[in-house]
């Protein structure tokens, strides 16, 4: 038997293992991928409703503020003694 018929089933096995380990390898990146964008979704789904609380509450103070100096008395608003 020539060495190259010896070395094909071989060849055939390693290829074979190589696949396969590529394909769990790639069906674990798949898992952590989906695990990832989860876990960016229900931070995203978390924050967005802070970030507008926060833009809310700095709206209202301004408004408040505003208000308060517009009703103030023209004098007290400037009086620093």
């Amino acid at each position: 038997m020539p060495i190259e018929e010896v070395n094909e089933p071989q060849r055939k096995n390693a290829k074979s293992k190589l696949r396969n380990s590529f394909a769990q390898n790639l069906i674990g990146l798949v898992k952590d991928h989906r695990n990832l964008s989860e876990t960016v979704k229900r931070f995203r789904d978390f924050f967005s409703l802070l970030f507008f609380a926060q833009v809310a509450t700095s709206a209202i103070s301004i408004c408040i503020s505003v208000y308060s100096l517009a009703h103030d008395a023209l004098g007290a608003v400037f009086n620093f003694n």
